[in-house]
């Protein structure tokens, strides 16, 4: 006599049933991997051009994602951050107040100073409010600064430092010592050790250093926010804030900057414009 009593169905659990389908998918996705990648480097034809395509397509979906995230607000948030914490740059970074300033907009640091004159200490000064003398950094009442007023050098006039050809000229140049391409803001000028090296222009000894990059060097104010540089020098014969005259000598050449060294003796001369270098070969003669 059958039996009418039906068999009942046994189930795995999920984690098996889980388990055996990512398996599965991975296998899937392996095999598809393997034949896309065998159709791009090495099958002919049609399925060669599928799967080119189909290439491009994802590297644009991923260049289209990078793009989306890199403009995303957290982001451009965190850069804001990094550059505001390590570079000092941009706004004050999120969660942090800003210094807390008292009313009328003026810094706790800065004592307020009036439109043309600063306080004096007490005592230096006459009674009665007088005594008072102009800020450092005001405007006088003639309406233009001390540097405004200074003339501006005409620089057709301009003395070449010493006679020599140009070694190393202006602009983005292979530097021999350091084996690498540099932004070069003068011009080298060939000479023997020990040639005098004489002012370009009359003006005032602005600061005499010594760097990796320059060397023993002089720089001159001529006024007007024009300046020159004299580097690679072997000794200097004059001090900062010497007034000194056109053609007069300032040093002797050499070869003191470690930058250059594979030039051998030789100037470096700069000429500044308002902090700017420009190309001084326009105006040597």
């Amino acid at each position: 006599m059958p039996s009418n009593r039906q068999t009942k169905t046994q189930y795995e659990p999920l984690y098996i049933a889980t388990r055996k389908s990512l398996a599965r998918g991975r296998a899937r996705l392996a095999r598809s991997f393997r034949d896309f990648w065998h159709d791009l480097t090495v099958a002919r034809g049609a399925r060669y051009y599928r799967a080119l395509a189909a290439f491009c397509v994802v590297c644009m979906l991923v260049g289209m994602g990078a793009s989306v995230l890199w403009r995303s607000t957290a982001v451009r948030a965190a850069m804001d951050r990094y550059r505001a914490v390590f570079l000092g740059q941009g706004e004050t970074p999120t969660g942090e107040s800003p210094p807390i300033q008292p009313p009328g907009g003026t810094s706790s640091a800065t004592p307020p100073v009036s439109a043309g004159t600063a306080e004096t200490p007490a005592g230096s000064g006459a009674a009665g409010g007088e005594g008072t003398t102009p800020a450092s950094g005001a405007t006088p009442a003639g309406g233009s600064t001390a540097a405004a007023q200074s003339p501006r050098p005409d620089l057709t006039t301009m003395l070449r430092p010493v006679t020599g050809p140009v070694l190393l000229g202006y602009g983005w140049q292979f530097n021999a010592t350091l084996n690498d391409w540099r932004y070069h803001g003068g011009v080298d000028l060939q000479v023997a050790e020990g040639t005098a090296v004489r002012a370009a222009l009359a003006g005032t000894v602005a600061a005499v250093g010594d760097s990796f990059d320059l060397g023993l060097s002089v720089v001159i104010d001529h006024g007007g926010g024009v300046r020159t540089v004299y580097g690679s020098l072997k000794s200097v014969a004059v001090n900062a804030g010497q007034n000194v005259t056109r053609a007069q000598e300032i040093g002797k050449a050499g070869s003191t900057a470690e930058a250059e060294s594979a030039l051998g003796p030789h100037v470096h001369f700069e000429l500044l414009d308002g902090g700017e270098p420009i190309d001084p070969t326009m105006y040597l003669k």
